[in-house]
């Protein structure tokens, strides 16, 4: 197995390997050796149950990424070459739907990507990736998800590439005389900054030219004010000023010795505070998978070396504390979260997406359900999943946020969204009526409630948005009638007529709720 990548909502995993048969490969009664390099990606629960494969070109497809609203795959393929033997050195770049279907080829006019796992730029518009031109060289690229503006940005080696938390810069590594030095670039290919350089990086194939050097994890940190990377055989943390320490060879919990075995990988927790590290080759004692601060303290050891190459998820041990309740929570210091500048750029200069974003962190709590949304400090409000921001200057234009498990009541805070033009909370567990305060998004053309529990009336203000051209309300408890405007919407523009509600009187169509 490789590639492992999580959804965006925490609930399915995606992963790679080579042991799916394949008619071709039966049918050419092939040896095991040739099957090292036919990858196929798969998908499972985190909850568990049986992976679902969703690749089956027979040929090399690895190294699979979510998108940052879980609409779509990212992924490494060499499906364009022969179907037999290795020809990883030649996968190319694709994104395909969730089920497999819809593949899109975005890096046609490079030679080969470098295998690394694609990055996704945090607001989902762009990819970067390292690829190889016709002369073996190796050059970062960017791309749009759409497989437009393919550009070629600058000299690099095969190592992974990093998008900083606002998506405005992209961490790498470069060849630098007789070593390898860390370094950002801006998106548009302007402002070359170098951070440090890599101690310990480990030649490819035993080339020792630096050109050829190849780095496991690069990985910048949500704060955005750190960079982690793999220096030889431990992880390293450098400030964006230069200052590097090695977070992976401190003793693990009280133990005198450092962990024995090589740290083979490392990723950050979403709010910044933990770094995840995984170790290779480690001691039957040893941990195979331990969490650690990033100054390198306060480590905690997840799962220990047990032998075999399976696929596991592990809950993080968190402080016996109470988890405060939603009316505990301090709403002046989250409010003055969106008006610190990471969340919503230039705030003085944005205070109604200021006020979407104070709405959507009251929202949070009550829409928490079995989805830990990444609605953080840290991350920019574009990031934000099922949220979309757009417009001049720029709203909250569209909420979609269906099937996450959402449990509670609809909260009818969502009313002062007021630039809303799509609202989609369906095939949730969400209860109680549905708010009158929804009347308010005016600019609101599509509405999906269905497959909810929902109960009580349509509020009939509702029929009184001029704009609304959609409503799926379906699934629900909902009683009393339909407003007169939302009753003639088109079949395949709403599916209120399987409610078998009568028409509203005419006459009640001042009734606001």
């Amino acid at each position: 197995m490789t590639g492992i990548s999580v959804s965006p909502d925490g609930a399915r995993l995606l992963f790679s390997r080579c042991e799916f048969e394949t008619a071709e490969a039966v049918a050419s009664d092939w040896q095991p050796e040739d099957w090292w390099f036919q990858y196929d990606i798969a998908m499972v629960n985190t909850a568990g149950g049986t992976p679902v494969r969703i690749t089956a070109s027979g040929a090399y497809d690895n190294f699979p990424a979510w998108s940052p609203d879980g609409t779509r795959i990212a992924f490494l393929s060499a499906r364009q070459q022969s179907l037999h033997g290795d020809f990883s050195h030649l996968a190319v770049l694709y994104t395909m739907a969730p089920d497999g279907s819809n593949v899109w080829d975005l890096s046609s006019e490079v030679s080969a990507v470098v295998n690394h796992p694609p990055q996704w730029s945090p607001d989902g518009r762009h990819l970067a990736f390292v690829g190889e031109d016709d002369e073996r060289k190796h050059w970062l690229y960017t791309v749009a998800a759409d497989g437009t503006q393919l550009t070629k940005l600058t000299p690099t080696i095969r190592a992974p590439v990093a998008w900083s938390p606002d998506g405005q810069r992209l961490a790498f590594a470069q060849a630098e005389h007789d070593t390898v030095a860390l370094v950002t670039i801006a998106a548009d290919g302007t402002g070359t900054q170098r951070v440090t350089t890599i101690d310990g990086w480990q030649p490819q194939y035993g080339d020792l030219d630096p050109t050829h050097a190849w780095i496991r994890t690069l990985a910048w940190s949500p704060t955005g004010e750190h960079i982690l990377f793999a220096c030889g055989h431990a992880m390293c943390i450098s400030s964006l000023d230069g200052e590097v320490a090695d977070i992976s060879s401190l003793p693990l919990e009280g133990s005198p010795v450092p962990p024995q075995g090589e740290a083979f990988a490392a990723a950050w927790s979403p709010d910044g505070t933990r770094i995840a590290v995984v170790n290779y080759q480690a001691r039957v004692t040893s941990p195979r998978l331990y969490l650690v601060a990033p100054d390198g303290t306060d480590v905690q050891v997840l799962v220990r070396n047990g032998g075999g190459r399976s696929l596991y998820a592990t809950r993080v041990r968190r402080p016996k504390t109470p988890t405060p309740s939603a009316e505990q929570i301090d709403l002046a210091a989250r409010h003055a979260a969106c008006s610190a500048g990471l969340v919503v750029r230039e705030p003085a200069d944005n205070p109604d997406l200021v006020r979407d974003c104070e709405t959507l962190v009251e929202l949070r709590p009550q829409l928490m359900g079995a989805l830990t949304l990444n609605w953080a400090p840290e991350t920019p409000i574009e990031a934000w999943v099922g949220v979309t921001v757009a417009g001049t200057p720029p709203r909250v234009t569209a909420l979609k946020l269906g099937s996450l498990g959402l449990t509670g009541e609809l909260p009818s805070a969502i009313g002062r969204l007021t630039q809303l033009r799509e609202l989609d909370l369906a095939r949730n567990a969400l209860a109680g009526p549905i708010p009158a305060e929804l009347a308010q998004l005016t600019s609101l053309e599509e509405l999906d409630l269905s497959t909810n529990q929902l109960t009580g009336r349509i509020p009939m203000g509702l029929g009184a948005i001029a704009s609304l051209e959609s409503v799926f309300l379906y699934g629900n408890k909902l009683g009393g009638c339909i407003p007169p405007r939302l009753a003639q919407l088109e079949s395949e523009r709403s599916d209120l007529h399987r409610l078998e509600l009568p028409t509203c009187e005419a006459s009640t169509r001042s009734v606001t709720s």
